[in-house]
């Protein structure tokens, strides 16, 4: 008889019969603790400009980019890196979200 298996990280074997497993859930779905922030998982999204979306005007992100950040959020990711974002509006790239003005905090 064939046994499906995955081999997850830190070398744990989860096996569909039950006969070969660990009996431990993957360090990755465990708490981290980094300095004084406690992470509920250690998967991260990584950073991401989402180009097909429309872009906000003066540095706001659009209420779709929002939207889009907001679906990711509640996905149960331990962190999220969004896109960069620009700090004078001298070089700010087009359409792109930025933190040199006021209107940009809130």
């Amino acid at each position: 008889m064939e046994v499906d298996c995955v081999i997850c990280d830190f070398n744990e074997v989860e096996c569909e019969d039950g006969n070969n497993a660990t009996g431990k859930m993957p360090k990755i779905f465990e708490p981290i603790r980094i300095k004084n922030i406690e992470f509920q998982n250690r998967i991260v999204m990584a950073p991401m400009v989402p180009f097909s979306l429309p872009s906000g005007k003066k540095g706001i992100m659009s209420d779709e980019v929002q939207h889009y950040y907001m679906q990711r959020a509640t996905g149960g990711m331990g962190l999220m890196i969004c896109q960069s974002l620009s700090v004078t509006s001298e070089k700010a790239l087009d359409g792109a979200a930025g933190v040199y003005s006021d209107d940009h905090i809130n």
